[in-house]
Parts: C-alpha cells; structure tokens; sequence
C-alpha cells in the first residue's frame, strides 16, 4: 500500500515537472521570438537611421562650405573703401561680395531617429554606448538649431536695416530675397560700408555664422562617431 502510494507521489511529482518544464520552455521561447523580432525592428530602424546621419554629415558640409563663403565675404566688406565700392566693375563686385547674404541653415529630418528612441525596440540593439548617443541625438540638433536662429534673426535684421538706410527702393525695388540688379547690388555694398556702425554690424554676423559653423562641425564630429558604432552593431 505504501509502495503504491509512494508510485503515485513519484509520477504526480514527474508528470507536475513535466507541465512546469513546458510552461517554462514555452515562456523561454516566447522571450527568445520577442527578443529576435525587437531586434530585427531595431536592426531597420538604425539602418534607415544610418542613412539619415550619411545625408547629414554631408550637408552640414555643404551649408559650411558655403558660410565659410558668406564669412569671407563680410570680411572683405570690413575693409573696402567705399570709393573702391563706386569704382570697381560690377562683375568684380559680385565674385568679391555676391555671397556675403547667402547664409545657410540646416533642419534636420529626425523621423528615423525619434521612432528608434521613442518606440519600445531600443532594446533590441546590444551596445548600451550606442542606444545612449542615440538618444542625445535630438539635443545635439537642438543646440545647433539654436545657433542657427540665432544667424538667421541677425541676417534678416542686417537685411532689413541695409533695405532701409539704402536708396535701393527707389533706384532698384525688389523683395529682399530676390537677386538684385547690378546697380541694385552696389547700393546694397555701398549702404554697408557707408558706417562704421553697419560694417560692426555685419562683422558681427559674421562672427555669429562662425559659431554656427563651429557647432555643426561638432555635430558632424559627433554623428561621424555614432554612425562607426552603429556600423559595428550592425555586424
């Protein structure tokens, strides 16, 4: 009688290990698939994310190249006599001084970003160095957006008041984003160098488009950085 009892323990005792093994493979197996789909969701994500950074990375260094320009330029107007600015041939006023009010910005597309960061398969990537620079990555824009509303303000402000203290509304009427005519476009040069309060101001600008530049190439720096760690969790 105790010998069957003992039987009957045993295999009650099998057969609940048994259904508790299965519970936990089978708990086992959901985490695993969980995790192989966070995973390949993340994998996606940081690709596209990878290809956002590439386009970036090269932009930041066109809208440098052409500041950089637009710097020169406002350099150039600094110093130049205005008689220089009455006697010199418009074509040679336009290759020294045409770029000086082309000021570029940059506004970066964050979609990629943001869905990786702000869903639930952050997870998925394995380096924690790579999911925290991630998540920098919208406050690092952030800073270098700031910089550029700052230039933009003070651009458009120069160009408001140059439109005012010129006789460019009589001698040459246009919108001010428009591409002036030649003479136009001396008035602008010559209502600039007219003060010493217009050429501070504009040298001013130009030390703001210094800055701006300065911070994206840190952002570039940055980005660069980033995209070497997401190429070596995407191997």
């Amino acid at each position: 009688m105790t010998t069957e009892r003992g039987r009957t323990f045993l295999t009650l005792l099998r057969e609940a290990t048994a259904v508790l093994a299965a519970i936990l493979i089978a708990f086992a197996l959901d985490a695993w698939w969980d995790a192989r789909v966070e995973r390949s969701d993340a994998l996606f994500l940081l690709e596209a994310v990878d290809e956002r950074m590439a386009v970036d990375i090269a932009n930041i260094d066109s809208v440098n190249a052409v500041n950089r320009e637009v710097v020169a330029a406002i350099s150039r107007l600094a110093v130049v006599p205005p008689a220089e600015i009455e006697s010199m041939p418009i074509d040679d006023l336009f290759a020294r001084f045409g770029r000086f009010g082309d000021l570029q910005t940059l506004n970066p597309e964050l979609g990629a970003v943001q869905a990786l960061i702000g869903g639930d398969v952050l997870g998925g990537l394995r380096s924690q160095e790579l999911r925290s620079a991630l998540t920098s990555v919208p406050a690092l824009w952030d800073e270098a957006m700031e910089e550029g509303e700052v230039v933009e303000q003070n651009g458009f402000m120069a160009a408001v008041r140059m439109f005012e203290l010129s006789d460019m509304r009589r001698t040459a009427p246009m919108m001010l984003d428009a591409v002036p005519s030649p003479e136009g476009f001396r008035e602008v040069l010559r209502s600039i160098v007219a003060t010493d309060e217009s050429r501070a101001y504009w040298l001013a600008i130009g030390t703001f488009t210094l800055q701006y530049i300065d911070e994206l190439e840190t952002l570039q720096a940055r980005l660069i950085e980033i995209r070497d760690m997401i190429a070596a969790e995407l191997r």
